[in-house]
């Protein structure tokens, strides 16, 4: 239903946004974990934290296509 120019600012608008979520949702989780762990294991736990992010963020668009 929508094309030309008003197509091309909703896509910009939703990648915008969505870009605008997963920065915030990171850094809360970052918050989150730096505020549960000790001191003296916050490097295993963010070392942790960011493999398993990299591991969904590879994976989530192979699932998301099998959806």
């Amino acid at each position: 239903m929508l094309s030309g120019v008003v197509l091309h600012l909703v896509i910009n608008c939703a990648a915008i946004l969505r870009n605008t979520l997963s920065v915030s949702l990171v850094t809360g989780l970052f918050i989150l974990l730096n505020n549960a762990v000790p001191q003296s294991q916050r490097g295993a736990a963010n070392a942790i934290s960011i493999t398993a992010m990299s591991i969904f963020k590879a994976f989530g668009p192979a699932g998301g296509g099998a959806l």
